[in-house]
């Protein structure tokens, strides 16, 4: 590697130093302050430094050459340059070990390998596994990049230079790009923060295609493409790269006439004391816009998108999502003095340590300083206390209490113990400052603000044998009474904002009004509810928070093989009027976030127990669906009515009813810590009639009929499913109360809850499709995704705007339903098993899932239209799907005419019977789509944080027994790192890390393959376990 790079210094050595020359030039410090004038790299400089790059070519006129791999480019240049010899001072020191692995990498302005900084569990590939077939993965419609578009690069860090980039094509794992520098480079969409598309047509792009990659490029190619700047010719690439420097251009003048205004930005959008929340245009609306002239121009946003970005540590933004949203993060005033104020402090306290390590004992201590050692010596004394009743440990987290506490009907499982100490206001500030580098994590994209952390840490002097990370700064905080030993981070995440996550105070008294206050809600669809039902069955879990939804079939004498299935769903929006303060709540929550600990509720929950939740003569909204003898949907009706009698019915109990025996006691794996779980009385059997069993057998009937169908569409099947965590308190209730920092007055918790982990086995089922597994969740699923399909296209016949969704692909990757037809479907109908990763080959085909304004089919349901309408007491998008539908509802009752085919017209809402114009719909999809995808994985990541405490307790201290080794599945081996795949653990369906040496002494590991493998680490702070294989059990089934 050194032989070849000296090479090329020597051949283009004066070209080589200019370029270097021009990156130090461009090379900024970061800066934090959120009022300075952002750096800006003029046009002139980029364009230059791609001129030097593209002179390296030759003659940009020739035809451009047959498409060849990087490998064999890289051939042909040793090939032809194998005589070149390095100047002694230049030859290689052979020191008998890897240069690469002995020096650290020094990253080129232009390698986005690993992407910007982002939530540190998107580093985590976790396969997108137990979701139930109603669970898309919610994005916004603008999922994909097409050729054409323009990004940005690397503009998310706030101390590295952003470059405009053009995407030309994506690959497995690795999306392309050519940049304005007249270079590609191979990123992960993780890279992009900013999109504008259609930036030239595609067109343009085709022309420089035959000079770039054909395939992914591994990390060795692009260390090597990087050294011999393999790029397009300049002559071929120049009118793109001319494209992006004019666009440049254009915003570097923006920023320059509106300097000022930019610069002080925060000041005009900030709340005193509330984080809020704005998206690019409407910042820059507010900012640069007038009333007459409602647009600006894109190189105008792209100007206020940097001086954001660049603003330091006032406006953040979500990684995750920002690039499809652009929604940026405002930071309160109080918050940014006070992190600016500790930052002071910190420096103040270096610069005096700094001091008196150089002998200059006699110099007066600045102000922070005393701050800064008045509180190590409280954190110090603490930390000593804590550690003499919990150990601490290398997982970010404190061990479990040497004090055990059973539950019983007096006595809860932990108990909080006041040590009589306060914080002061100023340690107070040191403490939020901790909990922001730490729990929150909002420093990651400030290097400046995340290397304070580490200083304080260190000066406590208790954490000499731990990597000062934030991991060990989060057990710092509980080590000092501020978090509970137990803590759950995820519910810090600002971006989740829940109202009980502190960051908003105006969020948190909204929400606490609508809890307790009374309200008055009358219910405006009374006088429409002439339907009654006898018998409605709600098949949930026993423990359901809420029941949201119920099922009954109905016979239709003269067509004995013809049914009514009707499918009940709680009416909330009959009762609360869509700009309410609980509707307000409930639009910013987007859906109810379930922890294992704590349900987050959209709804207040004393409304969804005692008004909404399906019951005895309360009000439902009922859509019901003709099935002919087949299963497919032959008529179908929407109506509002009154249910007289329930049913409430386990999914086990439903089982036992039809007698579909399972054998889920002898296969589940049960792991309990902490303690005995509570014994309660046993839920007494339901004594069913013989024409309610007949009912539940004919619905299950139908399901299954249902569910070939879908299968014959393409609707794929997972048989894996999470563990079931149970978090034990208190007698009688399962989880924990509300749990606030506690800044102030200093608490320890003594004991622990009891957990329990109960894992079921993940299997490769055969998936024969003329036979379907029948059961009671066969039954609920294909009724909800019955009611949602109907409900759909009842809401395209009448032009009703809702958010629909379905799947979308990219039009380079292989048609999924030729791979269906040819590789999944013969192993499908000889009922061979199909394998999990297989299946997510076909799902990636496919596309993932969207909302959209508009039908579009949902090719992972097999269905063509999709909208979700059976929980409105959880998911935003479904109570607005209700708003429409009874407006929808009552508007024929009062014409006395059908909205079918009448055509729609987009008018202000006052003059429209719709609760939301088309407008109001698409604007909350751009908003919900990704609140959606951040709610599920919160959820998934909470499950997470539990079963790896579980399996951390029983580990390594001893508190449950574990087998030696574990079986696991490769799911997904992802970017460039292939020492460390993602697996399922077989016993739990959870997913785990398989860490492989670079030894060369195992065999490579393949996607599906079953390896056995044995604990090595687990990491509480990141919900990781991470295993070290074995042995090869068995290879991958190939389709």
């Amino acid at each position: 590697m050194l032989h070849r790079n000296s090479c090329i210094c020597q051949l283009y050595s004066r070209k080589a130093r200019a370029a270097c020359y021009l990156r130090k030039c461009l090379h900024r410090s970061p800066r934090l302050d959120h009022q300075s004038r952002s750096p800006h790299i003029t046009a002139q400089q980029f364009q230059e430094q791609a001129q030097l790059s593209g002179s390296l070519f030759g003659d940009p006129l020739q035809p451009p050459p047959p498409r060849s791999s990087i490998r064999e480019q890289l051939k042909k240049w040793q090939s032809e340059n194998a005589h070149l010899t390095l100047p002694k001072f230049e030859q290689p020191i052979d020191s008998g070990e890897n240069v690469q692995t002995s020096l650290t990498r020094l990253n080129s302005p232009d390698d986005y390998r690993s992407g910007d900084v982002v939530d540190d569990d998107e580093n985590i590939d976790v396969p997108p596994v137990a979701k139930g077939a109603e669970e898309d993965e919610a994005v916004t419609s603008s999922l994909y990049l097409e050729r054409g578009d323009m990004v940005e690069l690397g503009g998310a860090n706030s101390d590295r230079t952003p470059d405009l980039a053009i995407f030309t094509q994506d690959f497995e794992k690795q999306v392309q790009f050519y940049t304005m520098k007249g270079k590609w480079v191979h990123a992960t969409a993780k890279s992009t923060h900013y999109i504008l598309r259609s930036f030239v047509p595609a067109s343009m792009v085709d022309k420089i295609i035959p000079y770039m990659p054909d395939h992914e490029i591994t990390e060795e190619e692009l260390d090597q493409a990087q050294s011999f700047s393999l790029d397009v010719p300049r002559g071929v690439g120049a009118p793109l790269v001319e494209k992006m420097v004019n666009f440049w251009k254009e915003s570097e003048t923006a920023y320059r006439e509106h300097a000022s205004t930019l610069d002080g930005a925060h000041r005009a959008l900030a709340h005193q004391t509330d984080l809020r929340f704005g998206n690019l245009q409407r910042i820059a609306q507010r900012l640069l816009g007038n009333q007459r002239d409602r647009s600006l121009a894109e190189p105008v946003l792209y100007a206020v998108h940097k001086a954001l970005v660049r603003s330091g540590f006032a406006f953040g933004i979500d990684p995750r999502s920002h690039r499809n949203t652009g929604v940026f993060q405002i930071r309160p005033v109080q918050q940014v003095v006070a992190v600016e104020k500790v930052q002071t402090w910190l420096r103040e306290y270096q610069e005096d340590m700094a001091r008196s390590a150089t002998r200059h004992p006699g110099s007066q201590l600045h102000a922070g300083t005393n701050i800064i050692q008045n509180f190590v010596k409280t954190a110090k004394t603490l930390v000593q206390e804590s550690r003499s009743f919990r150990m601490p440990t290398d997982s970010g987290n404190v061990g479990p209490s040497k004090i055990r506490l059973a539950i019983t009907r007096e006595q809860e499982a932990s108990r909080s113990s006041d040590r009589g100490i306060q914080f002061t206001e100023d340690e107070v500030f040191i403490i939020r400052f901790m909990e922001a580098w730490s729990s929150s994590g909002i420093f990651k994209r400030h290097p400046t603000l995340k290397a304070l952390g580490p200083i304080l840490l260190h000066a406590i002097g208790e954490y000499g044998d731990f990597e000062l990370n934030e991991g060990t700064g989060f057990m710092f905080l509980q080590e000092i009474g501020v978090l509970t030993p137990f803590e759950n981070r995820i519910k810090y995440d600002e971006n989740l904002l829940l109202p009980s996550s502190q960051h908003s105070s105006q969020l948190e008294s909204l929400k606490s009004i609508s809890e307790h206050q009374d309200f008055d809600l009358q219910d405006s669809m009374r006088d429409l509810r002439h339907v009654r039902f006898e018998t409605v069955f709600c098949i949930d879990s026993a423990s359901a928070n809420e029941i949201d939804d119920g099922i009954a079939v109905e016979r239709i004498p003269d067509h004995p093989d013809q049914h009514w299935v009707h499918v009940h769903v709680a009416n909330p929006s009959a009762f609360i009027p869509r700009k309410h303060t609980i509707a307000k709540i409930a639009g910013h929550m987007s859906g109810s976030v379930y922890m294992p600990e704590r349900v987050h509720s959209m709804l207040p929950s004393k409304l969804t127990q005692n008004v909404f939740s399906l019951g005895i003569d309360r009000p439902t909204l009922i859509f019901s669906s003709k099935l002919d003898a087949n299963g497919a949907i032959i008529g179908k009706k929407i109506s509002h009515g009154i249910v007289k009698r329930v049913r409430s019915l386990t999914p086990q109990e439903v089982d036992a009813a039809l007698g579909i025996e399972k054998n889920e006691k002898e296969s589940r794996t049960i792991i309990t810590v902490g303690g005995h779980v509570p014994q309660y009385r046993a839920r007494k059997s339901p004594n069913l009639s013989a024409s309610e069993e007949e009912d539940l057998r004919l619905l299950l009937a139908l399901g299954k009929k249902r569910r070939l169908l879908r299968n014959e569409a393409g609707a794929p099947n997972f048989a894996m499913r999470e563990p079931d965590i149970r978090v034990l308190n208190r007698f009688g209730k399962e989880g924990l109360g509300h749990q606030h920092p506690k800044r102030h007055l200093v608490k320890f918790v003594e004991g622990d809850p009891v957990l329990q982990a109960i894992g079921k086995p993940y299997s490769e089922q055969s998936y024969a499709s003329s036979d379907p597994v029948a059961d009671a969740n066969l039954l609920v699923s294909e009724a909800m995704i019955l009611a949602c399909e109907m409900a759909a296209d009842w809401c395209r016949e009448r032009n009703v705007p809702v958010i629909y969704r379905g799947t979308g692909r990219r039009s380079e990757r292989a048609d999924p339903e030729i791979f269906y037809n040819t590789a999944l479907k013969p192993l499908v109908d000889s009922g061979i098993a199909l394998p999990t990763h297989i299946e997510l080959r076909y799902m990636k085909m496919i596309g993932a899932a969207g909302l959209s304004i508009t039908p579009v089919r949902h090719r992972v349901l097999g269905v063509d239209t999709y909208s979700r309408v059976t929980s409105p007491l959880r998911r935003y998008g479904d109570l607005l799907a209700h708003w429409q539908i009874d407006a929808a509802v009552r508007e024929e009752a009062v014409t006395r005419k059908s909205l079918i085919n009448l055509p729609y017209q987009d008018v202000d809402q006052s003059s429209s019977y719709l609760a939301f114009s088309k407008t109001e719909v698409d604007l909350i999809i751009q908003r919900l789509g990704p609140r959606e995808t951040l709610i599920r994985k919160s959820e998934r990541d909470s499950q997470h944080f539990w079963f790896a405490m579980v399996i951390w307790r029983a580990w390594q201290f001893g508190e449950a027994e574990l087998p030696e080794t574990f079986e696991l599945v490769i799911q997904n081996i992802g970017g460039h790192d292939e020492t460390l795949v993602s697996a399922i653990v077989r016993d739990w369906s959870i997913s785990a890390r398989l860490w492989f040496p670079g030894s060369g002494m195992l065999e490579k590991p393949k996607l599906g393959d079953w390896w056995e493998g044995k604990i090595q680490k687990i990491s509480i702070y990141e919900r990781m376990i991470v295993m070290q294989p074995v042995r090869l059990i068995r290879r991958a089934v190939q389709a």
